[in-house]
């Protein structure tokens, strides 16, 4: 093989593993077990704090809440506690979307969770003398389903980083076990 040749299969087996996207793999996860907020009545433990990442704004505290959560169990829609929130008030714009089944090994890239476009203003709450109904806004709640990735941007005017986790296990109206880290961000 002449040095020419041998030059150019080096330039192609350089140029094919690039473009060969690496796994986000599970190296690096957390786990955390959160205990239904509706069932234990205990926020503390329905609650996991997020601290940024390395070199990132710590969340300010509203009370004995920090604004980078995920709360389990929160609410209980129709007999169902299974649902995992991030905030929405105190002028968070953060969201959350379920990903589908997925093991942490299929994970190539982070798609783009666009914030929202304004701070959320909080549960919205109509009371009547037969009771009361809150409304939250879009993209803040979603079923905890086992075995199912999220992405969540957390998004304030203090920060603005990536998160994803993963349901590993789940004990329905009762607890559910996550694995979570920072992943990078897909915008420039």
């Amino acid at each position: 093989m002449t040095v020419g040749r041998f030059l150019l299969a080096l330039a192609l087996l350089a140029a094919a593993a690039r473009s060969v996207p690496a796994q986000l793999g599970d190296a690096g996860a957390q786990t955390v077990t959160l205990l239904s907020q509706v069932r234990h009545q205990d926020h503390y433990k329905a609650i996991v704090r997020i601290p940024p990442p390395a070199g990132g704004k710590a969340a300010r505290r509203v009370g004995a809440i920090s604004e980078h959560t995920l709360r389990f169990g929160g609410m209980n829609l129709e007999g169902e506690a299974d649902w995992l929130e991030v905030p929405y008030a105190h002028g968070s714009r953060s969201q959350i979307k379920d990903l589908g089944a997925l093991e942490w090994s299929e994970v190539y890239d982070v798609p783009i969770l666009h914030a929202s476009a304004a701070a959320h203003p909080g549960p919205i709450e109509l009371n009547y003398s037969t009771g009361s109904l809150k409304i939250s806004p879009e993209n803040v709640l979603v079923k905890a389903v086992a075995g199912h990735l999220y992405l969540v941007r957390f998004k304030d005017e203090d920060s603005d980083f990536y998160l994803m986790f993963r349901v590993e296990a789940l004990k329905p109206n009762d607890e559910c076990k996550l694995s979570w880290k920072h992943v990078p961000s897909p915008e420039p």
